[in-house]
Formats: C-alpha cells, sequence, structure tokens
C-alpha cells in the first residue's frame, strides 16, 4: 500500500470516528469534559497512527461479541412520529352576514408574535353606518311600542276588574258556607232527638235483614234438594223402561227358542236388571216426595215465622220513627241544610269559573305587556346590535398571534388573526393498525426532537376511533407542562410507553438460548478474544422489547460480561489489514478513556471497548453500556489503561 492509500484510509477513519463521536456526543450529551480529553487524546492517536500505520504490512485481530451486565431500566414503547401543534388554538374573524356590507377596519391592536390575553380586542372595525342604522331602527320601533303599551293598559284594567269579581265569589262563597253550618247544626239537633227511634228502626231493619236471610238461605236449599230428587227420579225412571224393554226383548226370545241356553241366560241377567232398576226407581220417588214434602211444609216452620216477625217489627219501628221525626220538624231542617248545601256548591262553582277568568285576564295582561316589551326591537335592530358587538374583535384565548391578516382601510370578511397557546402544546401522530390495540389514553410518551435536549414527559389523551384510508390511526400526545426549546411546527419522535421495569438486567434477545432445562446466557470466565471462555447459567426471562430482554438469576453480579450470542456459531468478528491496526490503536485510545485508568476493569472487556454490544460507555462497568440501543460490535485493540 503506497503512502497516497494510506493517507486517505486514515482521512477516512478520522472522518468516521469524528462524525460518530460528535453524533453520540449529541445524543447521549457528553459532558464537555470528557468530550475535550478524547478529542486531545485522539489527536495524540492519531500521530502515533500515522507513524505506525507506515511499519504496518498486514494485521487481524478477531474477537467475540460480549455485553456487559448493570442495572438498568426496560421500556417497551411503540415509536411514532408527528408534529408540534398548540393545543390551544383560536381564530378571530368576522362574517358580514348575506345582507350586509364588510366594514372597513378602524384600528389594529396587535402584531405578529404579540403575547394576548383573552377576551383583548384584536382588532375594531369602523361602525358609523351601524350606528345610523341603528338610531333608524328605534325611530321606527317608538310608535309600535306605544301602540303596545295602550293594549297592556287595557289588558291590566280587564284584569283588575275580574280580580275584583273573584273577590266578591269568595265572600259568597263564605256566606254560603255559614249559612249550610247554621242548616246542618239545626238538621243535628233534631237527629237527637229522634235518635233513640231511629236506632229501633235502624235495629229492627238489621234484624229483619238477617231473618231474610236465614229464610232465604233455607228455602233455596229445600228447592235445589227437591230438584236434584226430582232429577234423579227422571233418570231412574228413564233406566228402568229401558231395562223393562230390554226384559220383555229377551222373554219373546227365549219364547222362539226354548231350548237355548244363551237366551235362558240373557232372559235371567235382562230380569234382573229390570228388577234392580225398579228397586232403584222406588228408591228415588221416596226421595223426591220428602225432600218436596219439606218444602211444601216450610211456609209453616218456626224460620218462616221468624222472618215475618221481624217484618212486623221493622214496619212497627218506622211507625214510631215517623211520628218522631214529625214532632221534632226534622223534613223541615233537612229540606234547609239541602238547600243550604246546594247554594254552597253552586258558590264553589261560580267561584271556580271567576278564577279561571282571572287567570286567563292574567295571562292576557302578561302576554300584552311581553308584546310591549318585544316590540321595543326586532330582529333587524338585534342583527345591528350585534354587528355593532362584533366590531370589536377579541381574542377567544391567551397566546401568541402567529398570524395576522388586518390593515388599516382595508374591509375585512373572513379570519383576521390566528392565536396560539404556546406554552400549551401537542403532538399530532399516526398510529399503525398493528400497534392500535396495545395503546390506550392514558399512557405515558417520551418526546424528543433535533432541537431539545433529552427526552419531554407528556400523556396519550386522544385516539380516533376510525382509521384513516392508509390504515392508520390519528392520536395527540399532550406535552405535560412547559417543553422549553420545544416549538409549533416541529418534527417530533414520540415513544408511548407501553410498559416499564426499572433496576433489572437486560441482554440482547440473541444472547439467550434454550434447552430442555430453560433459558441460559453465557457468562465470561476466563481467555480474551477469541479464546474466550464462557459457561452456561440459567435465567428467568422478563419484559422484552425489539432489542433487549430482562433476566433475572441468582447467579448473575452487575459487572458481569454475558456472551452476545447464545449460538456458539456466530458472534466471533474479524478485522484484517490497516484498518485492524488502526481500530487497535482506537480501540487502546477509547479503552483508555472509557474503561481504564480510574474506571473498574480498564476499557471494557479485552479486544472491544465496553464489551461489544451498547455504544460508548457510561456506567462505570467495562466501559460502560447505555440501554436501549441495537446491538453494536465494539472496537478491537486497547485492553484499557490508556495509551497502546
Amino acid at each position: 500500500m503506497n503512502n497516497s492509500e494510506t493517507e486517505v484510509k486514515k482521512e477516512n477513519i478520522l472522518k468516521r470516528f469524528f462524525k460518530g463521536l460528535l453524533s453520540k456526543c449529541k445524543k447521549y450529551k457528553l459532558i464537555a469534559v470528557v468530550t475535550a480529553l478524547a478529542v486531545i487524546l485522539l489527536l495524540f492517536s492519531l500521530w502515533r497512527l500515522n507513524n505506525n500505520m507506515k511499519e504496518i504490512e498486514e494485521v487481524t485481530y478477531s474477537f467475540v461479541r460480549t455485553t456487559t451486565l448493570s442495572r438498568d431500566g426496560l421500556e417497551t414503547a411503540v415509536n411514532v412520529t408527528g408534529s408540534v401543534e398548540s393545543a390551544k388554538t383560536s381564530t378571530v374573524s368576522y362574517s358580514a352576514g348575506m345582507n350586509s356590507s364588510a366594514p372597513k377596519i378602524k384600528t389594529v391592536n396587535a402584531a405578529v408574535g404579540d403575547y394576548v390575553q383573552e377576551g383583548d380586542i384584536i382588532v375594531v372595525l369602523d361602525n358609523t353606518d351601524i350606528l345610523e342604522k341603528i338610531t333608524e331602527q328605534v325611530e321606527l320601533l317608538s310608535e309600535k311600542t306605544a301602540e303596545l303599551y295602550e293594549k297592556y293598559e287595557d289588558a291590566v284594567e280587564a284584569y283588575e276588574d275580574a280580580d275584583d269579581a273573584y273577590d266578591d265569589s269568595k265572600t259568597v262563597l263564605d256566606a254560603a258556607y255559614n249559612a249550610m253550618v247554621n242548616a246542618e247544626n239545626q238538621l243535628k239537633a233534631a237527629e237527637n232527638s229522634i235518635a233513640a227511634f231511629q236506632t229501633d228502626y235502624d235495629n229492627a231493619v238489621k234484624a229483619e235483614d238477617a231473618a231474610g236471610k236465614t229464610y232465604t238461605e233455607t228455602y233455596t236449599k229445600l228447592v235445589n234438594d227437591m230438584n236434584n230428587a226430582e232429577s234423579e227420579l227422571a233418570v231412574a225412571k228413564s233406566d228402568e223402561a229401558d231395562k223393562k224393554a230390554a226384559a220383555e226383548k229377551a222373554a219373546a226370545d227365549l219364547t222362539e227358542s226354548p231350548d237355548d241356553t244363551d237366551l235362558q241366560e240373557a232372559k235371567e241377567a235382562a230380569d234382573t236388571a229390570y228388577s234392580d232398576a225398579q228397586t232403584k226407581t222406588n228408591e228415588a220417588q221416596a226421595k223426591y216426595d220428602t225432600a218436596k214434602g219439606l218444602v211444601d211444609d216450610f211456609t209453616n216452620s218456626q224460620t218462616a215465622a221468624d222472618y215475618a216477625k221481624a217484618k212486623e217489627n221493622t214496619k212497627t219501628a218506622l211507625d214510631k220513627l215517623n211520628t218522631a221525626k214529625d214532632a221534632a220538624n226534622y223534613s223541615s231542617y233537612e229540606s234547609a241544610y239541602n238547600n243550604a248545601v246546594s247554594a254552597y256548591n253552586s258558590a264553589i262553582a261560580d267561584k271556580q269559573q271567576l278564577d279561571l277568568k282571572e287567570e286567563a285576564a292574567k295571562e292576557a295582561m302578561e302576554q300584552a305587556y311581553k308584546n310591549y316589551e318585544e316590540g321595543q326591537t326586532s330582529d333587524t335592530l338585534e342583527d345591528l346590535q350585534e354587528q355593532l358587538e362584533n366590531c370589536n374583535l377579541k381574542a377567544e384565548t391567551s397566546g401568541k398571534v402567529t398570524n395576522l391578516n388586518a390593515v388599516v382601510g382595508n374591509t375585512v370578511n373572513g379570519t383576521i388573526a390566528t392565536i396560539q397557546d404556546t406554552d400549551s402544546l401537542k403532538i399530532s401522530v399516526t398510529v399503525g393498525e398493528a400497534d392500535i390495540n396495545t395503546v390506550s389514553v392514558g399512557m405515558k410518551c417520551k418526546i424528543r426532537s433535533d432541537a431539545t435536549e433529552g427526552y419531554i414527559s407528556g400523556t396519550l389523551t386522544q385516539i380516533d376511533p376510525v382509521s384513516s384510508q392508509g390504515g392508520s390511526f390519528g392520536a395527540e400526545v399532550t406535552v405535560d407542562g412547559t417543553a422549553q426549546g420545544l416549538l409549533i411546527g416541529m418534527n417530533a419522535d414520540v415513544d408511548i410507553i407501553i410498559s416499564e421495569v426499572k433496576d433489572c438486567f437486560t441482554v440482547p434477545a440473541d444472547a439467550i438460548g434454550e434447552d430442555e432445562q430453560g433459558s441460559f446466557i453465557y457468562r465470561h470466565t476466563s481467555g480474551e478474544g477469541v479464546d474466550m471462555e464462557f459457561e452456561k447459567v440459567y435465567v428467568t426471562e422478563g419484559e422484552s422489547n425489539d432489542y433487549y430482554v430482562e433476566i433475572s438469576s441468582d447467579q448473575l453480579n452487575e459487572g458481569d460480561v454475558i456472551r452476545s450470542y447464545a449460538d456458539l456459531t456466530i458472534g466471533i468478528e474479524t478485522v484484517s489489514g490497516e484498518e485492524a491496526a488502526q481500530m487497535q490503536n482506537f480501540g487502546g485510545l477509547l479503552g483508555g478513556l472509557m474503561g481504564g485508568g480510574n474506571m473498574p476493569n480498564g476499557g471494557g472487556a479485552p479486544g472491544n471497548m465496553g464489551g461489544g454490544n451498547r455504544d460508548f460507555g457510561g456506567n462505570g462497568q467495562n466501559g460502560g453500556q447505555r440501554p436501549n440501543m441495537p446491538s453494536g460490535g465494539g472496537f478491537p485493540g486497547g485492553n484499557g489503561g490508556g495509551m497502546p
């Protein structure tokens, strides 16, 4: 290799390293002191490299990719992108309406970039024409208002008349009530004088009712028994006639064939049945005769006599009661009371009618007043007053004026200004349909952008219920608090945190193997380079994301070096030629910077920087590991302890 090629190769390596270093510094915010130290050591190493390159013909270096355990956190997240918007945006606009011309702008009280408060007047419009039209409209309504007020006064007078009539009806009702009470008292006095006779009569009626009930119940039962016996007798006579006919037929049949034994048996059976039927008929006849005799004799029974006596007692008591009523003038008092009740009821009906008339008059009065009030304005006047109010165009929300389309003297119709709250931000993002069922409103989010440092916290506050034509779902992430440096219109990356585990060991997914006993990893025990030796350690798997898996075991300790691939056939990498030499020098340099010296275990696992699978160091063990970075290779060369 000639010197020019070597110089070009060296320059390319230098550019790649600087580019990588600067991006890592920006992304992970290495402190300025470490960066400055790295640059000084790098320049010194390049000087050494320039001298050594001239002597190198061929170098080959092989190493095993590893990772170093540290207690980090593991997050499972859905990554989305979007643009920064204001969570509170409002516009200042004016609509002239179909029958109105657009007014001119009189004054403008704000400029783009100004911060305004809710209710501040942004633009004032010329209201001269509107005021003239309002004056004309008021004059047109004044005559109409006077007429409506006269109608209202008439309605008031009608209501007062109806109210007076209603009050008079209450006086009449009170007098009718008093007359009814007096008549009732006189009637009660007459009732008291005949009370004993009334009691005797009432008792006699009760006794008659009781005797009549007994009489009726007994007679009804006897008649029912007789009717039932008569029915049974009729059935028995019918059956006897049927049996008689059957016996006569059997006798006739036997006469024709006297030697037929079957006919002889049939005749004997028919005769027996006929004889039994005659017996039943006689029994039914006797039962009917007995029942009929009881009915015939009932009119002379004691029950009938008791009932007749009770009716006679009732008649006697009624005669005595009527005599007592005549003596007490009861009929006159009763008639007077009934007349008083009728007059009272009539007074109630009159009062109710006058009450309805009073209510109707009151409603008419209220409606007349409502017409009077409504007559003082009109839709046209209200529209003009609204236009007058709208001449002061105000901010609906507080925030910065981000757009202003207003010039004094120009007519206006439409949106004049846009106001956005720059302290209340949101990120409008889209979530793919593959992830939509894993996220939910309320989840915490991490927001980052090229213009801000570190992560900004947020919350997933909205998810569209329907997907777009592309199959993704719109969503909104609200920024928690005030985000310094995050401006409206910027692009931002958002991690929607699905789950989070803190203070745990994590390894690349490829570092975990499985056999019949379970999941395991390989832990470094001795050796360097491709001669590194490992032991199998069984672990329990926990949470995982696209790159890493949480593991736990009583045998693991922080700082353990783990083989990055459980498959022993892969994970060994080789670099050769000038690149190997250069990388070896870089590894020594960065191993000394990031590991050796005053860090435990020097510059990382032997033969690489930081144990392999994570970018530049950070946790003080073997050159470090930074969470949530995809697997990487590490730099060969450099065993810690400073410069090669």
